[in-house]
């Protein structure tokens, strides 16, 4: 099959994508770990130190010159910086003094909208058809908790960017057998372990994956050639895995301390992470919680099974990738002290694998007209779900739960107090309380009577409109050139 260039598509897909992020977004933090991690962005920015000050020393490591520091990955800092600049030249302007904040806050937005490119071009390079690479794209951002994690300031959407580029820098490497594809490989596996360590779990599979590649087609591949380019891709993580060695250095004292030695949780408390999780009781979480299943907040996830199947059939390489990518994520966090990502939407640790499990379902769209409807309303189902997710404040609703019962089992495993429940009967309170408001940014501000963010709102609709109309234009023309 002949494929079509995907760079228009792709700049459709950034802007359908971004724009219905930004109109969700809340254009505030939720949690202390976002918290922590602009902090050090900020202050990186304005005084050049990597130390936290004025926050509670609570899930703050603690360096050997007394300095408060944290323990979270340096990558989404760094990404928060261009925004903070852009933020304080724009301040200065004339009814733009809150863009500052506003601006800083988005940055997951722009984050997961290149994560649908990513993901959409991977589609393109397993040579999926046109239309089933969009809808395989519009099931990743929207249909998934993807979409909610877009308006948190969680590191899970940068870690899952940089996850998304390396696999398509791998996958695409050898129909182009272009070593600047295995360059930029290098590069992403550098990054995403620069902002999340834990998926430095990745980097075998990656590696095992192009070199079976190599070794399928070792008729023109010699020892030599798979030893320059496993240069090659050591060469392009050079410089974020030097930074991740230098930043651990400079907070600790040591390149191999991240922090997690030293995470305090109370007053004179150092927590000290672990396995201590029983296998089977986060395996059971995982998949069949009522509070964090992955099958309730990615109902895809339910065809699993047979997409990988037959996925198999045709991308035996790729199909092996994902499926170790999968069992990786699962195992190593069924067993993690706080399996279920602390307060959180949905199974936050499988975030970077959301892809592995919805990319495959293209070939079961491609057999039959029956696998087309039922993704489909397993795509709605999980746009329905996680709707909820945007429109309510997570934070909101475990607060409840907490001051009335406190018990935050309750929410992971009680049905009756399952997330998805309680954020839908939030939903309805909000829509007939006078005073309440769901959590827009954008929306809240226009109701306050903020003179730009009615024309925002209107600007957004008109680009999501534009780009959908495109986006579905793009796909009929492909089955009519085909006819």
């Amino acid at each position: 099959m002949k494929l079509t260039s995907p760079i228009a598509p792709s700049f459709f897909i950034f802007f359908f994508f971004l724009s219905i992020f930004l109109l969700s977004s809340g254009g505030h933090l939720y949690t202390q770990d976002g918290l922590i991690i602009y902090k050090v962005a900020q202050n990186l920015f304005e005084n050049g130190r990597w130390n936290i000050t004025g926050l509670p020393p609570q899930g703050l490591s603690l360096g050997p010159d007394g300095q408060l520091y944290s323990p979270y990955g340096l990558g989404t800092s760094l990404a928060y910086i261009p925004l903070i600049a852009l933020g304080h030249a724009l301040s200065h302007v004339p009814n733009l003094a809150g863009v500052k904040t506003a601006l800083a806050m988005s940055l997951n937005c722009f984050v997961t909208a290149f994560s649908c490119i990513f993901f959409y071009l991977c589609a393109r390079a397993l040579r999926f058809k046109e239309k089933t690479s969009i809808s395989l794209t519009l099931f990743y951002g929207l249909g998934s908790f993807v979409w909610p994690y877009a308006k948190f300031g969680f590191p899970d959407p940068l870690s899952g960017l940089f996850t998304l580029g390396a696999v398509f820098f791998a996958v695409s490497y050898p129909s182009k057998q272009s070593r600047i594809q295995l360059f930029w490989c290098g590069f992403f596996m550098g990054c995403m372990c620069l902002t999340r360590l834990t998926t430095a779990l990745f980097v075998p599979a990656i590696i095992l994956y192009l070199l079976l590649k190599e070794l399928s087609h070792s008729s023109s591949k010699s020892p030599r050639s798979i030893f320059l380019n496993t240069l090659i891709i050591l060469l392009g993580a050079i410089l974020p895995l030097g930074l991740i060695a230098y930043y651990n250095t400079e907070r600790f004292g040591s390149w191999l301390l991240t922090g997690y030695h030293a995470y305090i949780i109370g007053p004179d408390q150092l927590q000290r992470w672990g396995f201590t999780t029983p296998l089977f009781v986060g395996l059971y979480g995982l998949l069949f919680s009522a509070g964090k299943s992955i099958f309730l907040y990615v109902p895809l996830a339910l065809l699993v099974y047979p997409a990988l199947k037959k996925f198999w059939g045709t991308n035996k390489h790729e199909c092996l990738l994902f499926i170790i990518m999968i069992l990786q994520m699962f195992l190593f966090f069924s067993c993690w002290v706080n399996w279920e990502g602390g307060t959180s939407w949905g199974p936050r640790y499988l975030y970077p694998i959301i892809f592995c499990l919805i990319l495959p379902i293209g070939k079961l769209m491609e057999s039959s007209r029956k696998w087309r409807r039922l993704c489909w309303g397993l795509f709605m189902l999980g746009f329905f779900i996680n709707s909820l997710g945007v429109l309510i404040s997570f934070t909101e609703y475990v607060g409840y739960v907490l001051k009335e019962w406190d018990r935050y089992g309750l929410l992971l495993f009680h049905p009756g107090f399952s997330p998805i429940y309680g954020h839908l009967e939030l939903c309805f309170q909000k829509l007939f309380e006078v005073n309440s408001h769901f959590d827009l940014g954008l929306l809240k501000s226009f109701r306050q009577g903020n003179p730009w963010a009615g024309k925002a709102i209107l600007f957004l609709i008109f680009m999501i409109l534009i780009c959908a109309f495109f986006l579905r234009r793009r796909a009929k023309q492909e089955k009519r050139s085909k006819g």
